[in-house]
């Protein structure tokens, strides 16, 4: 689609084949978690060769020709905890292997251990990532500090242990190639817990492997005393509006994040009305009505923000205040906004 626009407007075709951005959003699915309240200590400083040397190949390709499909979501930052629980700091997350099956079955064996870590890599850092944007950092507001997760693979007798440290997070177009760190992922060999179990009795543990796990489980935090220098609660937290509004504004969020399937169905541009309205305009003297026609009305469904949702009439007998006969909206800067 970008591709065609410019292709269509003069001073753009010369960039019709630069590279261009695209939204893209990880998921990491640990079959469990441990959270504390404070994050892991660093392995290594900013300083150390690990993190300011390295040759990282870079590739600038459409997502697409890895396999990647295009699929409409919000988009959204969920660390596998709600901003209301205490213990935020992701210690240890437990893994499945499911997929070797199903990647042996499609590229064959040879490919499998290849598998594993692609998606240690995607899972270590779409969790240190979303933690580290939920803490106020971002492409813009680079991390001060560097934040820690512990991860294994396993199907209960083959584990992995997986330790990542996201170094930074401004990974943005512009500092894709040219950035002064490097995130570090450290994968342990394929190692078995035990040989088998016979008799109900478990035979040649494996004791090495077994006190590294419990290690990890141990492994203590350190606290932090500025965690989010760019985050600043205190708005919020001074805000007039009653605690009422903020418990629903509290449960529209989660709501929102989840990423659950609305009851409405979207609107969508039908076959006949790309052809007919948009590739050739066969239809001139029809009144414009649609999400995609232009009119005064025109708005685009999917970035509708929510103070642009028409507030809830508050009924006299359950008003608190004669003259506010609406609920106050959600909004992006203010947060609650009465009309």
């Amino acid at each position: 689609m970008l591709k065609k626009a410019r292709r269509g407007v003069s001073h753009m075709k010369e960039k019709e084949n630069d590279p261009m951005e695209r939204p893209m959003q990880g998921r990491s699915c640990p079959f469990l978690g441990v959270r504390v309240e404070e994050g892991l200590p660093r392995v290594v400083d900013w300083e150390d060769p690990l993190a300011t040397t390295g040759d990282l190949p870079t590739e600038a390709i459409d997502p697409r020709a890895y396999g990647f499909k295009f699929k409409l979501y919000r988009a959204t930052t969920v660390t596998g905890s709600w901003p209301s629980e205490g213990k935020q700091h992701g210690h240890l997350f437990l893994h499945t292997r499911e997929l070797e099956n199903h990647f042996r079955r499609i590229h064959g064996q040879l490919n499998v251990p290849d598998a594993i870590k692609h998606k240690a890599l995607l899972a270590t850092f779409t969790q240190a990532m979303a933690h580290a944007t939920y803490l106020g950092f971002g492409p813009v507001t680079e991390i001060t500090y560097p934040l820690v997760q512990q991860s294994t693979f396993t199907d209960g007798q083959r584990w992995i242990l997986g330790l990542y440290q996201l170094n930074t997070c401004a990974l943005h177009s512009e500092r894709a190639v040219q950035n002064p760190r490097n995130n570090i992922l450290w994968l342990s060999e394929d190692q078995h817990l035990f040989e088998c179990v016979e008799a109900g009795r478990v035979k040649g543990l494996n004791m090495s492997l077994l006190t590294a796990l419990i290690a990890m489980y141990l492994k203590r935090g350190v606290q932090n005393p500025d965690p989010t220098p760019y985050l600043s609660f205190k708005y919020v937290s001074n805000h007039p509006a009653s605690e009422e509004y903020r418990e629903r504004f509290h449960q529209y969020y989660l709501r929102l994040t989840s990423n659950r399937p609305l009851a409405r169905e979207r609107p969508e541009m039908y076959l006949w009305e790309k052809i007919y309205k948009v590739d050739f305009n066969t239809r001139p003297l029809e009144t414009p009505r649609r999400f995609f026609e232009n009119y005064y009305k025109k708005e685009d469904p999917g970035k509708r923000p929510l103070n642009q949702h028409p507030p809830r009439y508050i009924p006299k007998s359950k008003r608190k205040e004669k003259r506010v006969k609406f609920e106050p909206v959600v909004d992006s800067e203010q947060l609650y906004k009465y009309d």
